[in-house]
């Protein structure tokens, strides 16, 4: 029966599905933002109705206010109240009878008081009067005279120094009073205007109205905001101290004509200290809605100032209805939310489901990362996922034929057939360096295999080293413990050896193995190795750290060069370490002042100060005083030599020119000069440009230079040579004879000094032939027109035999050891108390 092919699932039509939900969550999220971006404005659209609302309530107190103190200025500044105010300042009776001649002046006051009384809206004005603080009727303390006629004098207790309105005005020219509590029991407020007659004040106008005329005006007014009636709240003085004046809703009444000290204790009285009158006038806020909690009531909040008045007005509108629009808000996001999650739960399972066999493409995987490439992953189910699995197994089985291969490449050196050490280092660290047995890591370096490869190519060198390779596998017996460690290096590791002199021997007998050439293509190549040796455990107990000593080993066999293998020690750790501090703390000298310099005297054969030597030294705040020998080979390597030796030369021209003045005699100073600095592009111009500053005499500077400065270019040497003999500055060949061909410097280059080598100078009366060469040396550099200079005079014998064949300036420990500045000034000093004859004799006896 032929099997119905498997019915493949679709992995498109639910993803499918899974797009479909994230469009109708993408519609959902576009619906909240409308949503949302209505209500914000709905509600900015509120606060604008709010803010316009109030603008217009606010205008209508504004212009109440404006007509009192209009109609205030225009009583103080007519004619007929001016005349009647004159009349009374006179001392006449203020009620003038029909029957008097003046009485029109009377009449004309009253008329334009009553008119302007009879043109107020809602019969706002309380009282209308004049004052005055002359003398009226015999009162000392001036009257006032009221719109209906009344007089108020002193007889009434009426003083006018007394009334509030007259204090507060001051030298003002007019002033809104706060509100008092007038005599009827009215809370009033009074408006009053100075009336002047060019400089001089003959009275003052002054307009009465209750606080309940201002509860007309303003009741008069729409309040009507978003369907509520907006509360008022106005208050006096704000700036000294906010007073409750009028109010538009009974809550308020226990605050009325209360300042805000005393509201506050009234807020904590009545449980509102936080919601209170008091919270309310803190939160100011100009120009903007606010919505705040007053008497645990919502409100949105205006604030506006009268400044003109010193009074603020606070309007509020009930904002509890508006409050369940953002509960609706927040419900329609809850049930968004609700909605998502009963989604998000059915198309979980249904994913989950579909991404099963994903979970085990990505175990596989895992299990592909961490080596195991023998993972096969089983889908049942025909879709594309399977197919994906299909080719995991596919690359997980090409991934293992290709590691193998890396493996083999990487595990073993394809020139020697050595297996790499890395490749090696965890099976050695876990199954050779464990326990206690003694283990010998040694590391084998050919010592030539550079230069064969640059003379006889890279051909030959490989071949060398196949050979090499060959030699050891058969003297070894096929040691599994012999290793590739680079390209010119091989480890051997020794087990269970029972003593250093058993590693020694067998080190010694595998060098004397290669002491006979090895033949290459008809070349024959002599085989030399540096071999550096750890001891595990006792140098350190994994191999990286036993083939690190190793190296550092190695590394002092080549500087030693008398050495074909060291075993590593702390000694030499700390000798390879030390010179990586010098090195490091080398290039802080000159900046830190570390560097110093001593002065050698030379004394010519005719007992007279020749000159000096210049010899740098070194005291590292660090390592303390350092030996020439330790820290000027160093700074050659790393060229600090250059800026090194220029500060020394700098500073011993210097030394000359002081000893110059302080003696009034030229001295010879002479400068050791590397040959790095030599070589430098600038170095002729660095020396002419210290020969300026200093303002030395060329012809005093004498240069010292060593043999291993010819051994890099001649002929440039030469030129730069020249040049600065041309300056008059001279130069001196440094150890001579202890090089391989100085007689060929000496035909090339006219030396003004040649420098005899202590060693030569120790062997005069060892044998015969080192006095005979001694004495034709220095017969050869007269012949050439040269100077001898013998270094490193130690005894007056020795003083006397070199005196006698020629020698022209002594150097040595019999004169003097190397000096500072100081010493030296004195040792001068003393060398000229000395008689000539005798100072020779008195150095060597000291």
């Amino acid at each position: 029966m032929k099997n119905k092919e498997q019915k493949k699932t679709s992995l498109s039509k639910r993803i499918v599905s899974l797009t479909i939900f994230i469009d109708v969550l993408f519609l959902i999220i576009i619906s909240t933002i409308f949503l949302f971006y209505t209500f914000i404005s709905i509600n900015s659209n509120r606060n604008d109705i709010v803010n316009n609302q109030t603008k217009a309530i606010v205008n209508s107190i504004n212009g109440f206010l404006g007509d009192i103190k209009s109609d205030a200025n225009l009583l103080a500044e007519n004619q007929a109240v001016i005349d009647y105010l004159n009349y009374i300042n006179e001392g006449n009776d203020p009620n003038i009878l029909e029957t008097d001649p003046e009485y029109h002046i009377y009449y004309d006051f009253q008329l334009i008081i009553n008119n302007v009384v009879t043109h107020q809206v809602n019969d706002t004005y309380n009282l209308i009067f004049l004052a005055t603080e002359e003398s009226c009727l015999g009162s000392t303390d001036g009257c006032a005279i009221s719109n209906t006629g009344e007089v108020f004098m002193d007889d009434q207790e009426w003083f006018i120094h007394e009334r509030p309105w007259f204090i507060d005005l001051g030298t003002d020219e007019e002033i809104f009073v706060a509100p008092y509590w007038s005599a009827e029991e009215y809370y009033t407020f009074t408006y009053v205007k100075r009336i002047t007659v060019g400089t001089e004040t003959i009275g003052y106008l002054g307009i009465d109205i209750s606080l309940d005329s201002l509860g007309l005006v303003i009741d008069s007014i729409d309040r009507d905001i978003n369907n509520e009636t907006a509360e008022v709240l106005v208050f006096t003085d704000y700036i000294h101290g906010a007073s409750l004046a009028f109010f538009s809703e009974e809550i308020y009444s226990d605050y009325f004509a209360v300042d805000q000290s005393a509201a506050l204790a009234l807020d904590k009285e009545l449980g509102f200290e936080d919601s209170g009158l008091n919270n309310l006038l803190n939160n100011y806020e100009a120009d903007v809605v606010v919505n705040q909690k007053v008497f645990d009531t919502d409100y949105l909040v205006t604030y506006n100032d009268l400044e003109d008045f010193g009074w603020r007005i606070i309007i509020l509108i009930d904002n509890s209805t508006i409050f369940s629009i953002e509960m609706i808000f927040a419900f329609v996001l809850i049930a968004i939310g609700l909605l998502v999650y009963i989604i998000s739960i059915i198309l979980n399972r249904r994913i989950k489901k579909t991404l099963v066999p994903i979970s085990k493409i990505l175990e596989s995987i895992e299990e592909i990362k961490n080596g195991n490439y023998d993972i096969t992953v089983n889908l049942l189910e025909n879709n594309e996922i399977k197919e994906i699995g299909d080719a995991i197994n596919l690359m997980s089985k090409e991934i293992s034929r290709q590691v193998d291969l890396v493996y083999d490449t990487f595990a073993y050196d394809a020139l020697t057939g050595f297996k790499n050490i890395s490749a090696a280092k965890l099976d050695i660290n876990k199954f050779v360096l464990s326990g206690n047995k003694k283990t010998a890591i040694c590391v084998f370096q050919v010592e030539n295999i550079k230069n064969i490869n640059i003379i006889k190519g890279q051909i030959v060198g490989d071949n060398l080293l196949k050979n090499i390779s060959h030699e050891l596998k058969e003297y070894l017996e096929n040691s599994e413990f012999l290793y590739a460690n680079g390209h010119d290096e091989f480890i051997y590791i020794m087990r269970d050896i029972p003593s250093l002199e058993y590693v020694e021997s067998n080190i010694s007998k595998i060098l004397a193995h290669f002491k006979e050439p090895l033949t290459i293509k008809t070349i024959r190549l002599e085989v030399k190795f540096y071999i550096g040796i750890s001891i595990y455990p006792t140098d350190g107990s994994v191999l990286d750290d036993l083939v690190k000593k190793s190296d550092t080993a190695l590394y002092k066999a080549r500087q030693s060069q008398s050495k074909r293998y060291l075993f590593y020690n702390e000694n030499i750790a700390r000798e390879i370490s030390y010179k990586a501090q010098v090195s490091e703390q080398l290039s802080r000298t000159i900046d830190n002042s570390e560097l110093y310099l001593k002065y050698q005297p030379l004394i010519s054969n005719k007992n007279e100060m020749y000159g000096f030597e210049a010899l740098v030294r070194w005291n590292s705040p660090v390592l303390g005083e350092i030996s020439p020998n330790d820290f000027i080979t160093n700074a050659e390597e790393n060229y600090m030599i250059v800026p090194i030796g220029t500060w020394v030369l700098r500073e011993a021209c210097n030394m000359q020119v002081r000893l110059k003045e302080l003696y009034g005699k030229e001295f010879t100073i002479s400068v050791n000069v590397s040959s790095i600095q030599l070589m430098q592009y600038d170095f002729v111009d660095i020396v002419k440009q210290i020969i300026k500053e200093t303002d030395i005499s060329a012809e005093y500077l004498s240069l010292e230079l060593t043999e291993s400065v010819f051994l890099d270019s001649t002929v440039m040497i030469e030129e730069k040579i020249a040049d600065l003999k041309a300056l008059g500055i001279r130069f001196s060949l440094d150890d001579f004879g202890t090089g391989y061909a100085s007689l060929t410097y000496l035909r090339q280059i006219a030396f003004d000094n040649i420098k005899i080598d202590k060693s030569f100078i120790d062997g005069i009366f060892s044998t015969d032939n080192d006095t005979k060469i001694v004495a034709t040396i220095v017969n050869l550099v007269h012949n050439l027109d040269m100077m001898v200079i013998a270094e490193g005079v130690e005894s007056k014998k020795q003083y006397e035999y070199l005196k006698q064949i020629g020698t022209d300036v002594f150097q040595g420990y019999m004169i003097s050891e190397p000096l500072t500045e100081e010493a030296l000034n004195a040792f001068i000093k003393m060398f000229y108390k000395i008689a000539k004859a005798r100072r020779m004799d008195v150095l060597a006896r000291k």
